[in-house]
């Protein structure tokens, strides 16, 4: 169950750090304001006037974008890997997708206010709040487990079936 649940942390993770690239690889602006900010600290602190130039910021954020593009592939990759897997290890896949949920939009606000500036308001917590309790209901309400014995049985049938053709 704590590897489950470790796996959904870190498939939350990922899913957080894939939403960070993709506004890094469609924000052109972003990109060229860090570059120019850099050549600035460049000139400022160096002396070095080699890297402050429109065309080395353009081709800079051009690749920047691209690169970020990957990013957000590598990251869902791992991320749909994770949860996969803490799918198989939790107790349930609620448990998975509230932990993955929950880590996700936590992770997002984070980054959003530390890269980007943004600020979330009342209503946007109070949003994820009301989201998280709705998942949290969900999983409660299949308080019925289901016997492991019957599941081995119908696992061992299927075996059995599977082999007699």
């Amino acid at each position: 169950m704590v590897v489950g649940q470790g796996l959904s942390i870190l498939a939350g993770t990922f899913a957080a750090l894939s939403a960070l690239f993709g506004k890094l690889a469609v924000a052109g602006q972003l990109t060229n304001q860090v570059c120019m900010a850099f050549g600035y600290y460049m000139q400022e602190e160096w002396s070095w006037t080699g890297f402050l130039s429109k065309t080395k910021c353009n081709s800079f954020v051009t690749y920047a974008r691209v690169g970020s593009f990957f990013a957000v592939l590598l990251c869902n990759t791992i991320m749909w890997t994770c949860f996969v897997k803490a799918l198989r290890r939790c107790t349930s896949t609620a448990e998975a997708t509230i932990v993955n949920t929950a880590t996700n939009f936590l992770l997002t606000a984070v980054f959003g206010q530390i890269v980007y500036g943004e600020t979330l308001s009342v209503l946007w917590w109070l949003g994820v709040c009301l989201i998280l309790s709705g998942l949290v209901v969900i999983s409660l309400g299949g308080t019925d487990l289901v016997d492991q014995e019957k599941v081995e049985e119908n696992e061992n049938s299927y075996i059995r079936f599977k082999k007699e053709q």
